[in-house]
């Protein structure tokens, strides 16, 4: 039987090493903000036409200012979600809203963790997630468009670019650790 001591190290000081990785990721944004009824499905593709690389993506939604308190925006806000009979589309996740009401001060944020998603070809991908799937389709995105109730609501859109050949061995492992950082509403981890 094989000893893995050697090799079981080497894979805890590159996890370790990825993981460091990740919470120095800075996030570019690349859509200042954008909602469904006033801006067109041609300028959202205009303004995100040159990411046409892998990384990770990041939307954010503004908290808005009729409400004061996170708990009657996250009662709002599930009613909205929820309303919405879209197929396949990621969950809230109510350990990561909890944790938003519990280290967020909503007196001073004005923009709260949407979701984070990696792709190796983010440009596709946020297209799937903002207008491109049907609501019928079997891939699991967020599917905004379809989304009446949050049509008003203001999103804005960031990106990291992370190029690498172990795009499998290492980017689960990136998300997994800014969504731990950024505590993401909409998300299954």
């Amino acid at each position: 039987m094989k000893d893995f001591t050697s090799i079981e190290k080497k894979l805890k000081n590159l996890n370790d090493e990825i993981e460091n990785f990740a919470k120095s990721l800075k996030f570019q944004i690349v859509v200042q903000e954008f909602t469904f009824s006033k801006l067109t499905e041609d300028l959202i593709t205009e303004q995100i036409k040159k990411i046409d690389f892998q990384g990770i993506y990041f939307l954010e939604i503004h908290k808005g200012s009729e409400i004061s308190d996170f708990e009657n925006w996250r009662q709002n806000f599930e009613k909205k979600w929820k309303k919405d009979i879209v197929k396949k589309s990621p969950l809230i996740s109510p350990k990561r809203l909890k944790n938003n009401s519990k280290f967020i001060d909503f007196n001073t944020v004005e923009w709260l963790p949407f979701y984070i998603g990696k792709s190796q070809n983010i440009k596709k991908r946020i297209k799937e997630h903002l207008y491109s799937l049907s609501i019928e389709s079997s891939t699991s995105a967020l599917k905004l468009n379809h989304r009446i109730n949050l049509h008003e609501e203001i999103f804005r859109l960031s990106i990291v670019k992370i190029d690498t050949k172990h795009y499998d061995l290492v980017m689960h492992k990136v998300e997994q650790v800014l969504r731990d950082k950024y505590n993401p509403i909409i998300g299954k981890q």
